[in-house]
């Protein structure tokens, strides 16, 4: 049986980068033109999947996981998923997640935090407990 292949994606509105690992252990990382899905969700899928092809994995990845800037909309990230899954069909499970709050839960795992990006868009994102708030974006 093949170890499976995780991706996981920075779709950012200046770059995207991505690492990706086999059974779980690190493999590479790779960098990609911009994909914030606030230009357009095939725009951004596009680079996604341009981003994590140039990787040249030898099969489509098991796993794929995006934090994407624009994707606090459920309407989008439902749309960015599609269009992800059209281009890579072999991939069991492709998540979506706004941006800053993967950059939240990666600094803090859990419990109440708030985290402020400013870089090509500013936003400010907080949780505590089942409540959330985003501002900006």
């Amino acid at each position: 049986m093949n170890d499976p292949i995780s991706v996981g994606v920075d779709a950012g509105g200046t770059s995207t980068a991505a690492a990706w690992s086999r059974g779980g252990r690190f493999e590479a990382t790779g960098r990609g033109g911009p994909a914030s899905a606030t230009r357009g969700v095939l725009l951004a899928a596009a680079a996604i999947s341009d981003t994590v092809r140039a990787l040249a994995l030898e099969r489509d990845p098991d796993v794929l996981y995006v934090g994407a800037a624009g994707a606090g909309r459920s309407d989008t990230r439902a749309d960015l998923i599609d269009a992800l899954h059209a281009a890579f069909p072999a991939t069991a499970s492709v998540v979506v997640e706004d941006d800053t709050r993967v950059a939240l839960r990666a600094t803090l795992p859990e419990g109440p935090g708030i985290v402020l990006v400013a870089g090509t868009g500013s936003v400010a994102y907080g949780e505590s407990g089942e409540r959330r708030a985003r501002i900006g974006g």
